[in-house]
């Protein structure tokens, strides 16, 4: 699928500088070079660890999600939505980590709100990084795993929600950033 006129190309490298920090990369130069996010001292991120998220003065979007997984008599499976809030396209869930919020309670909140589904939990399952407006948004997702389902609380945004493989997944994702995540979601640990 093509990109999107407000999907830029970005590159996220993890580079040890007192601790994990992610340097946004934009074509190869830094978009800021105050535009880093100090994540961890470790690659995994549990649950439990708290994250910073920048100060609001930097003008970077902060949004956070989930590649939720569950295991079914057809296998492993994840589940994707269908949001109409930028067009008709298939995502991943995730949204805007509110004042206050870690990156983890955000991500499964949105995934709570976007799908209807509670959820553990794993490990860090991937970034990206994409222009909106001309503002750099960063996007967190961690690997989580079904608790339990209920009915999607965000009828507004979110008009379908489906499980899929992981295969039927990289066809019908709408953004070549979020197919990139699959392959991590595999890893989750307990």
């Amino acid at each position: 699928m093509a990109i999107l006129p407000n999907e830029v190309s970005l590159t996220i490298d993890l580079v040890p500088v007192s601790g994990w920090v992610i340097w946004v990369m934009l074509r190869g130069k830094r978009v800021s070079k105050s535009v880093r996010l100090f994540i961890s001292s470790k690659r995994n991120i549990p649950h439990s660890q708290s994250m910073s998220v920048p100060p609001d003065d930097l003008n970077v979007i902060c949004a956070a999600g989930g590649i939720l997984w569950r295991t079914s008599s057809a296998g492993r499976e994840l589940k994707i939505i269908r949001r109409t809030r930028y067009g008709l396209e298939w995502a991943l869930p995730k949204g805007k980590v509110d004042s206050g919020e870690s990156w983890t309670t955000a991500a499964l909140r949105e995934v709570a709100e976007e799908t209807g589904c509670t959820a553990r939990i794993g490990l860090y399952g991937g970034g990206q990084v994409y222009l909106v407006q001309g503002v750099p948004k960063v996007v967190l997702y961690w690997n989580m795993e079904l608790i339990s389902e209920g009915p999607v609380a965000d009828t507004k945004e979110v008009v379908e929600t489906r499980w899929v493989s992981a295969r039927e997944a990289s066809s019908l994702l709408t953004h070549t950033s979020e197919r990139a995540l699959l392959p991590r979601g595999f890893g989750f640990s307990s």
